[in-house]
């Protein structure tokens, strides 16, 4: 079933804005159909709240975002068929979202996510070694320009473009999100499960050479569902920023005419 109306959620410490250039794309190729970015709490519009502890908490409050936005089309005659995309650690909020019989979504694209219960270890299995160096920097660098930098290698295969390092710390300056709430959000992730079963359609991508998330994740979150898996051979744990174009073109394949 086609989607009419995406929500997009992003991972972790990142917001809506983060999206970048997806947007753009999207819309010229779907200029009908209707995107919302919803932050998660604590990041965002939403940095003045305090991240929950538990994926499912986080889901709940973001579901009750969802939920005033579905109301604005309560009169319209023709009902929307809503679909879901989510990276890292939105991909965990998905899940959990999904694992609901009854959810709202039609369709669910999860990008490079992880969880428990895949007979992966934590390090090495869902966190490549590669990200510990960028993680512990971004826990000591007191300028947030440093911490963008530091952040850069972990989620892009793309050579640092400085630009957009300037506008993420534009963003932080305007949407200041706190260290309690990163590690909370960081908590919840590494207890997530992966539910036992998923109620939506679910196309599952992956990065060959994501260097944050093991893309074995993604392998085994779609082998264990029987869901189908989109490779993407050389961009970083964040596809948007490193091949919108792509991203976006599959995104149009599962939206409406």
């Amino acid at each position: 079933m086609a989607v009419t109306h995406w929500i997009w959620l992003r991972g972790l410490a990142r917001e809506a804005r983060h999206h970048g250039e997806l947007v753009h794309y999207f819309k010229k190729l779907k200029p009908q159909v209707e995107v919302f970015c919803l932050d998660l709490p604590g990041f965002g519009r939403r940095f003045q709240e305090s991240s929950p502890t538990s994926i499912h908490e986080i889901r709940v409050k973001v579901a009750n975002e969802m939920a005033n936005i579905e109301t604005k089309y309560e009169s319209e005659s023709a009902i929307p068929k809503w679909g879901i995309m989510a990276m890292s650690l939105g991909g965990m909020v998905t899940l959990d979202w999904i694992s609901v019989l009854g959810n709202p979504f039609v369709q669910a694209v999860v990008v490079n996510s992880s969880a428990l219960g895949l007979g992966l270890p934590v390090f090495g299995g869902r966190l490549r070694y590669t990200s510990l160096p960028p993680l512990i920097k971004t826990s000591i660098s007191l300028k947030q320009l440093d911490k963008e930098r530091a952040i850069w290698p972990m989620i892009s295969n793309r050579p640092l473009h400085e630009d957009t390092i300037k506008k993420w710390a534009q963003y932080f300056r305007e949407y200041p999100y706190t260290t309690p709430n990163v590690v909370k959000q960081l908590s919840a992730g590494i207890k997530f499960k992966a539910p036992s079963a998923l109620y939506t359609p679910t196309l599952f991508i992956s990065s060959t050479e994501d260097q944050m998330v093991s893309s074995q994740c993604t392998h085994e979150l779609a082998k264990k569902y029987g869901m189908p898996e989109l490779i993407h051979p050389w961009a970083g744990h964040d596809v948007a920023l490193d091949d919108p174009e792509w991203l976006a073109h599959e995104l149009a394949k599962l939206s409406a005419q």
